[in-house]
C-alpha cells in the first residue's frame, strides 16, 4: 500500500478513537464537574456541625460579685471553634479568647462612646468622618467566613507582661468554605502568679515532701525556688477543631486540645502532659458515632508518681511514704483553700430525624480562693482552670439533595422557584467549648449546640418522576444535559469525518501486475 493509503487508514482510526473517546466522556465528565462545582449535591438536606476546643478557661470572680453580670472575667487561650451548614460557614481561633462580650467591647466603644465623643455638632468640621468605622478587630482573634475564608495572626506577641497572668502568644489560623472548616490556635509558655501567702505554703509542702521521702537533713536542705510564686505554668498549648464530609459520605467533626510541661500550685503537682479529643460523626442514617478521651500523661507530686481523679489527687508509690505524702499534700491544698479534680466525658446519639450526635471533654479543673480585706470590696475572691476543653455535635437528616432532584433554575416550562435564603451576615456566636451564651465559660459544662438549619429548596420540575425518567427531567431543568450533548455532537461530526474517509474515492485501488 501506498504511503497516501496508510496515512489516510490512520487517520481514520484515530477518528473512530476519539469519537469513542468523546462518548465516554459524555457520559462520565458532566456528573464529574457537576460534584465539582456543588458540594452540597449529595449531601444530606438538613445538616449542621460544631466544634469548639479550648486548651485553657480560666474564669474569676468573687461571691459577692464583682460586677452584676455572670463570669465578668473570663478568658480561654488558646482557643478554636467552628459552626458549618448546609447555608453558612464560620471558623474562628484564638491565641487569647475574652469571650464575646471582649471581642464586642471595641465595637461598642466605637459605635457608642466615640460617636458621642466625635459628634458631628460637637466637633470641628475637620473631625467629622469616623474615628473607627469599621471597628478594628480584637487583635489575638481571627475569623472565617464566606467573604473571608482565610485568616491568620502575623507573627508572636506577649500579652500582660508585668501582670500576674503572663502567656506568650504564637499564631492563629481559620479557615473555612463549602467544601471544609477548621480553626488552629497555637501558644507558648502561659504563667499567672499567686497570691502573696503561695512561696511560703510552697516552700512548707517541699519540706515534708523531703522529710518524708528522705529524711530531716533532706528537708533542712530545701530553699526557695521560683516556681514557688506560680499558681500555674504550662510550657505550650494547642487547641483545633475540624469539619469535613469525609469519602462515606458523613459528616465528620472533631476538636482537640493539647497541654505540655504543666506545673500547679506552684510547682507542686507535674503533669507532662494533657490531652483532650472529641469526635462525632453521623449521615443521617447508618452512621452514627462519637467519641471522647481524655488523657493525663506523666503526673508527679514532689517527684512521686500520682494520679488525679474525681476526688482529687493521689500520690501512687510502692513505698510506705506514699499515704504521708497524699496527706501533706492534701493539708497544704487546704490551707491555700485549693482543689485539683478531674471532670467527666461523656458522648450521646440522638437517633431522631434529624439524627445528632454529641461529644465532649470537660477537662481537668483547678480551683483556689482566698478571703481578701479590699477597702470597700471585702470578699472570698475565687478564680476557677479547666485544663484541655473539646466538644463537638453533628447532625444530620436521612434525605439527601439528590433524593430530591434538587437542581438550579432551569429555562423550560413546570419549574417552581420558590424564594431562596441567603446565609445569615452575622457570625454565629460560639461562645466556648464550656459553655453557650449565658453560662459562657462555666467549667465542666459542654457547649450548648442548638443550631439546626434547613438547605433552601432549588428550582425542580413539577410531576411525577419514575425510573430514568426522573434522571432525565432533572438534566433537562440543569445544564448537566446540554454539556453531554456539546459532547455526542463533536463526536457525531468527528466519526463522520472518519466514515467519509473509508471512502473508496479516497482510497486508491490496488494495481494490477501482469
Amino acid at each position: 500500500m501506498k504511503p497516501t493509503g496508510r496515512v489516510l487508514r490512520r487517520v481514520r482510526r484515530a477518528c473512530f478513537l476519539a469519537a469513542a473517546l468523546l462518548v465516554v466522556a459524555a457520559l462520565v465528565v458532566p456528573q464529574v464537574a457537576k460534584a465539582a462545582n456543588d458540594p452540597d449535591a449529595d449531601r444530606p438536606i438538613t445538616w449542621s456541625g460544631q466544634a469548639s476546643a479550648s486548651a485553657i478557661i480560666g474564669t474569676a470572680d468573687s461571691k459577692g460579685g464583682v460586677l452584676p453580670v455572670q463570669q465578668p472575667l473570663f478568658a480561654a487561650f488558646p482557643d478554636a471553634g467552628s459552626q458549618w451548614d448546609a447555608n453558612s460557614q464560620y471558623a474562628r481561633a484564638s491565641t487569647y479568647y475574652p469571650g464575646p462580650t471582649g471581642t464586642g467591647g471595641l465595637a461598642l466603644v466605637c459605635g457608642q462612646v466615640f460617636t458621642q465623643i466625635f459628634n458631628a455638632q460637637r466637633v470641628p468640621p475637620a473631625l467629622e468622618p469616623p474615628v473607627c468605622n469599621p471597628a478594628p478587630p480584637f487583635p489575638t482573634v481571627v475569623e472565617a467566613d464566606s467573604t473571608t475564608p482565610d485568616a491568620r495572626t502575623d507573627g508572636s506577641q506577649v500579652i500582660g507582661q508585668g501582670y500576674p497572668l503572663t502567656i506568650t502568644t504564637t499564631s492563629a489560623v481559620a479557615h473555612a468554605d463549602r467544601v471544609s472548616v477548621y480553626s488552629d490556635a497555637v501558644i507558648g509558655s502561659v504563667n499567672l502568679t499567686g497570691t502573696p501567702a503561695l512561696p511560703a505554703q510552697a516552700l512548707a509542702f517541699r519540706k515534708s515532701a523531703a522529710a518524708i521521702l528522705h529524711g530531716p537533713a533532706a528537708a533542712a536542705a530545701v530553699t526557695p525556688q521560683a516556681a514557688d510564686n506560680s499558681t500555674l505554668h504550662i510550657d505550650s498549648a494547642v487547641a483545633h477543631t475540624k469539619q469535613i464530609y469525609d469519602n462515606s459520605g458523613a459528616l465528620l467533626v472533631t476538636a482537640s486540645s493539647t497541654l505540655n510541661g504543666v506545673s500547679l500550685f506552684g510547682g507542686i503537682i507535674q503533669i507532662a502532659s494533657i490531652k483532650s479529643d472529641s469526635t462525632s460523626h453521623t449521615d443521617g442514617n447508618g452512621i452514627a458515632e462519637h467519641s471522647e478521651h481524655f488523657t493525663l500523661g506523666g503526673v508527679s507530686v514532689a517527684g512521686q508518681p500520682a494520679a488525679i481523679d474525681k476526688d482529687g489527687v493521689h500520690v501512687g508509690s510502692s513505698s510506705s511514704s506514699a499515704k504521708p505524702l497524699t496527706d501533706a499534700l492534701n493539708a497544704a491544698l487546704a490551707g491555700a483553700q485549693a482543689k485539683i479534680t478531674l471532670a467527666s466525658t461523656s458522648g450521646d446519639v440522638n437517633s431522631s430525624d434529624p439524627k445528632t450526635v454529641t461529644s465532649e471533654v470537660q477537662g481537668l479543673n483547678f480551683y483556689i480562693e482566698r478571703f481578701l480585706e479590699i477597702p470597700n470590696a471585702t470578699d472570698t475572691y475565687f478564680a476557677t482552670f479547666t485544663l484541655g476543653v473539646a466538644g463537638t455535635r453533628a447532625s444530620a437528616s436521612q434525605a439527601r439533595n439528590s433524593d430530591n432532584q434538587q437542581q438550579d433554575a432551569g429555562g423550560i416550562g413546570g419549574v417552581s422557584t420558590p424564594p431562596g435564603t441567603g446565609s445569615s451576615a452575622a457570625a454565629p456566636d460560639l461562645g466556648s467549648p464550656s459553655g453557650a451564651e449565658g453560662v459562657l465559660g462555666t467549667p465542666g459544662t459542654p457547649g450548648s449546640f442548638n443550631s439546626t438549619t434547613t438547605r433552601s429548596s432549588r428550582p425542580r420540575v413539577l410531576g411525577s418522576r419514575l425510573g430514568s425518567l426522573r434522571e432525565l427531567e432533572a438534566d433537562l431543568v440543569g445544564a448537566t444535559i446540554s454539556h453531554r450533548f456539546d459532547l455526542l455532537y463533536l463526536a457525531c461530526a468527528i466519526a463522520f469525518v472518519g466514515v467519509c474517509l473509508s471512502s473508496r474515492l479516497l482510497v486508491p485501488r490496488p494495481r494490477r501486475v501482469e
